[in-house]
């Protein structure tokens, strides 16, 4: 089934024949699962295919919306909390957005735009959250909003809406949409760094294509990492001051991963100063390899994009339970 499905879902729609000759399996079999498709409403059919003579194969199309997820994202901007909330189905098309502002984030903060999203799209099989911070099954071990930390929240969630909740950390969430957004090679390591000014910074991996989590979920809490100045006395008006303190995280990060290119978000971030960090970066590491330095401007977009993809994940592994 699982070979099934994955060649629908790349490909859109196939015949029967196609699908048999795609998987390996034999034509009876692709016939009973694509039967069951059916019965589910996962597939449909979709005409038929040009005969070559003989008499026309039936093609069958991927229901995308048989899957859907409804998906917060939650970032820091000039000190206040901007959440964009949409729902997305399993081939990534947006089916209904909003957005919202906050001073503050309670536990109960996204639930008007959850039970909307709910409301409108009852069909909704898995909450996805995009938050600063890190969850290992039920614990928030660290936030950047408090009132998250804890075991409360999330069980709170899946019991209010009776599904379950993937809780991905912001740069995660940025890097792994930046790698699709740019076609980054899975081949060469990415790293993404995330300034959101009100809190210390936050590291994402993506190595082999897979983002790397480390010991519960706590990899890339680069905070505590020896700088030449605290983070939260960092005055990120002084170019020589930032561009000293990065340099020498970013030096960190070369020295332990090796990436071919660090991505940097924050409204500080020029392509000013990504080139003269790339430059000094360079010149540390004896020109051993060069790292590229890009500042992004996407935030927003590499964010929604990594939390469209990374829900998309889970919904497809959540499907092997259909047999």
């Amino acid at each position: 089934m699982w070979k099934l499905r994955r060649i629908l879902l790349s490909r859109k729609q196939a015949t029967k024949p196609e699908l048999a000759d795609l998987t390996g399996l034999s034509v009876v079999t692709v016939n009973a699962l694509i039967t069951r498709m059916l019965e589910w409403g996962e597939v449909t059919e979709d005409g038929t295919a040009p005969s070559r003579g003989g008499r026309p194969s039936a093609r069958y199309a991927y229901r995308y919306g048989f899957r859907k997820a409804a998906v917060i994202c939650a970032h820091q901007s000039q000190g206040k909390t901007v959440i964009r909330a949409f729902v997305t189905d399993l081939g990534g098309e947006r089916l209904w957005e909003k957005r919202d502002v906050k001073e503050e984030i309670a536990a109960d903060s996204f639930d008007a735009l959850l039970d909307e999203a709910v409301r409108r799209f009852p069909d909704i099989s898995l909450i996805a959250l995009g938050l600063p911070g890190e969850a290992w099954n039920d614990l928030v071990s660290i936030c950047d909003f408090q009132a998250l930390t804890g075991t409360a929240f999330l069980p709170r969630l899946r019991e209010r809406y009776g599904l379950p909740v993937l809780f991905e950390n912001d740069i995660n969430a940025m890097v792994f949409g930046f790698g699709l957004r740019t076609g980054h090679s899975a081949l060469e390591p990415l790293a993404g760094v995330y300034f959101p000014g009100n809190y210390g910074p936050g590291a994402g991996f993506l190595i082999g294509g897979r983002l790397f989590y480390g010991m519960e979920h706590c990899a890339g809490e680069i905070g505590e990492l020896p700088v030449p100045f605290p983070w939260e006395e960092l005055d990120y008006a002084d170019e020589k001051q930032v561009e000293e303190q990065l340099t020498v995280l970013l030096l960190s990060i070369c020295c332990l991963m090796a990436p071919d290119e660090i991505v940097l978000y924050g409204e500080f971030v020029t392509d000013a100063l990504a080139g003269r960090l790339e430059e000094a970066i360079a010149g540390r590491l004896r020109r051993s390899f060069r790292v590229k330095i890009t500042a992004s401007r996407c935030l927003e977009e590499d964010f929604e994009k990594g939390m469209t993809g990374l829900a998309g994940k889970e919904m497809e592994s959540r499907l092997a339970g259909l047999v």
